[in-house]
């Protein structure tokens, strides 16, 4: 079952076997601190020859700041 769902996953956000999913799931609010997420990712794109496709998930009040800092950090955005 698990193997079904990284599949069925996998084809839903066309994700290549070479590209690794790395993601975080919650309130988008302050205390989740998704800032620090973005930096990671784009510390990871910048540093390292992985491919890599980032998922935040969930819905709040800090939405609109997270895919504003997103962008700002040259992160591309998918919805």
């Amino acid at each position: 079952l698990l193997e079904e769902n990284r599949n069925t996953f996998r084809i839903k956000y066309q994700l290549k076997e070479d590209t690794v999913a790395i993601g975080i799931i919650g309130r988008l609010v302050p205390i989740k601190n998704h800032e620090l997420f973005l930096k990671g990712i784009q510390f990871i794109k910048k540093n390292s020859k992985i491919k890599i496709q980032a998922f935040i998930i969930g819905d709040g009040e800090s939405r609109n700041t997270i895919e504003e800092q997103a962008k700002k950090l040259e992160l591309e955005l998918l919805q």
